[in-house]
């Protein structure tokens, strides 16, 4: 498994970083381990820029795109949700007990067959 990281900056300050893996969970897709953006630059476009860079980085994950985000972590599940991923199964003390994590999925695109 390849790990990568992408790093958002605003001039030479790091203001966002991307931890994953290019493939392997499941047996195929591509895996986001953390996405944050600095406190206070939320909703400017940085995470979505390192989500789409992530995304490009793992298309060719044939399972698709994999993360996972606390039950209660509202603006993550709304974000990836504009992004096209959905809920795809819990795991109930998987990190810690008495917190349940939510399998966040998109698929892979495939090209259109015309």
């Amino acid at each position: 498994m390849t790990e990568g990281l992408l790093v958002a900056t605003l001039g030479s300050e790091p203001v966002g970083v991307c931890w994953f893996l290019e493939s392997g969970t499941f047996a195929t897709g591509s895996y986001l381990r953390l996405l944050a953006v600095k406190p206070g630059l939320q909703g400017q476009g940085v995470g979505e820029q390192l989500l789409r860079a992530w995304e490009a980085r793992g298309a060719s994950a044939g399972g698709g795109l994999f993360l996972l985000a606390l039950d209660f972590n509202e603006a993550a599940h709304r974000f990836y949700a504009r992004h096209g991923y959905r809920e795809m199964g819990r795991l109930p003390g998987f990190a810690r007990p008495g917190m349940t994590e939510v399998i966040i999925w998109k698929p892979r695109a495939v090209p259109s067959q015309d």
